[in-house]
């Protein structure tokens, strides 16, 4: 079984070149390692990881918050290019805790995510 590693940050604001760039090789290397990505599905930190990911040839999972596509795009305002597969969970932005849970030892709960990347923090096992 692959594993299954989570990139979680900042969905608003601006990125900067330089966070872009450690975004998408971070997909890259998740790619790289032959490991799945999974994401908010959200834009900024997330998206640049799954296009480092998708490019390539990774696969990229996309958790979200919407109950379909079309309120996917337009409510959220959120990507569905580089993402293989994209799951509507309806939780609005509770996605990020179904995402990745952390335990009072700040282990991952391993649902969706064997090893997670929140930036600037690292987390699992």
């Amino acid at each position: 079984m692959k594993l299954k590693i989570g990139v979680m940050g900042s969905a608003s604001g601006k990125l900067s070149k330089a966070h872009k760039k450690i975004a998408y090789e971070l997909g890259c290397a998740i790619a790289e390692k032959n490991c799945i990505t999974v994401t908010g599905a959200c834009p900024g930190f997330p998206l640049e990881a799954a296009k480092g990911a998708s490019r390539n040839g990774g696969l990229v999972v996309g958790i979200s918050p919407a109950l379909s596509e079309r309120e996917h795009i337009e409510k959220y305002h959120s990507p569905v290019a580089y993402h293989d597969v994209l799951i509507f969970t309806g939780s609005s932005f509770a996605t990020l805790w179904i995402l990745c849970l952390f335990t009072k030892k700040d282990k991952i709960n391993k649902t969706f995510c064997d090893r997670g990347q929140a930036w600037p923090r690292s987390f699992g096992n």
